[in-house]
């Protein structure tokens, strides 16, 4: 999406070439900031304000990317990672091939 739009550049990105960019500092960056608004909302239903006094937008990050850092183990054993699966593969059709 971002990568046909011209927005992010070899030179914008530099020294990361654009997907890597997008991959390793955008998509966490999303993420953290997507946590962060799930957290306040869950703030504002528990009928606390918004910002609570002591709070600011730097510790509202900083506790986002704690929650982020805290469920790597459980997305990991959730979703895996993509290299352990495909070497699962190959080791499943090499013992087909064992055995047929």
């Amino acid at each position: 999406m971002f990568i046909a739009t011209g927005y992010l550049t070899p030179r914008a990105t530099a020294p990361q070439d654009p997907a890597e960019y997008l991959q390793q500092v955008l998509v966490p960056e999303a993420a953290v900031r997507l946590i962060r608004d799930d957290l306040r909302d869950r703030r504002t239903k528990k009928g606390r304000k918004r910002v609570q006094e002591g709070w600011s937008e730097e510790k509202e990050l900083k506790n986002a990317r704690s929650v982020m850092e805290e469920s790597v183990d459980f997305g990991m054993c959730m979703h895996g990672d993509e290299e352990d699966e495909e070497d699962e593969d190959d080791e499943e059709k090499e013992e087909d091939e064992k055995y047929h």
